[in-house]
């Protein structure tokens, strides 16, 4: 399974770039003379920048991931809220899952809590709101993804990543925030780093990529392998 990003937007595809192109500091209508256009990506992609909704981007993107032997993608999920742009990501979601359908590959959410905070600040729900807007989100979930058979199931529980915990971090959330579900539908939990016990099932490794220091961006191997061993002791404890 690899992890994906389904949140860009290009000129022309959508008659605008979106924000994870320019970050409102480069602008990809600019060319340098290597014929590459100014966009705010450590990699420059071969295709150039592309539209996540675009139906043969999509398609290309699919095929590529059949062929390299990939069972699947984890979708980077922000909710359908009609915040931000966290609607755009979804409709990309969406469009996603649909090729991968095709494709017979399997597909998953990784689910960012952190945009609850970014609501509430928003003045979008109110603090008091939280819980029952994310149990909102998950019958969302429940109806929109975890009924599809081409959901990555673990033990017959749909696996559901969470990028963090970074609001809700207490295990009482979680039981809350999933007791709108249906049985069938409790999820095999996985957070990162660190499973949330009892509610999770397990945790997910990610490169610390704060320890790379001075934003080089380059973390040093002896500080990946570190990391790593951690996370690998923890996990067989």
């Amino acid at each position: 399974m690899v992890h994906y990003m389904p949140w860009f937007v290009s000129q022309p595809y959508s008659g605008s770039w979106g924000w994870h192109w320019t970050m409102n500091y480069f602008n990809p209508n600019i060319v340098n003379t290597n014929g590459e256009q100014a966009i705010a990506s450590w990699y420059y992609p071969l295709i150039g920048p592309y539209d996540s909704v675009d139906p043969a981007v999509l398609e290309y993107h699919v095929l590529l991931m059949k062929l390299a032997g990939i069972d699947g993608v984890i979708v980077d999920w922000y909710g359908p809220d009609n915040f931000n742009d966290y609607a755009v990501n979804n409709q990309r979601t969406l469009a996603l899952f649909n090729y991968t359908r095709k494709a017979g590959l399997k597909f998953s959410l990784c689910y960012e809590d952190q945009t609850i905070q970014q609501e509430i600040n928003g003045n979008y729900i109110t603090a008091g709101a939280a819980i029952s807007h994310a149990q909102k989100t998950m019958l969302y979930v429940q109806t929109n993804f975890f009924t599809d058979a081409s959901f990555l199931r673990l033990s017959n529980a749909p696996v559901l990543l969470n990028f963090g915990p970074q609001y809700f971090k207490n295990n009482s959330d979680w039981v809350s925030i999933f007791s709108v579900l249906n049985a069938t539908n409790q999820p095999a939990f996985f957070t990162e780093d660190n499973r949330l016990s009892p509610v999770g099932t397990g945790a997910f490794d990610w490169p610390p990529m704060g320890l790379s220091g001075g934003g080089t961006n380059t973390l040093p191997p002896a500080q990946l392998q570190s990391y790593l061993v951690s996370f690998d002791q923890k996990a067989g404890g």
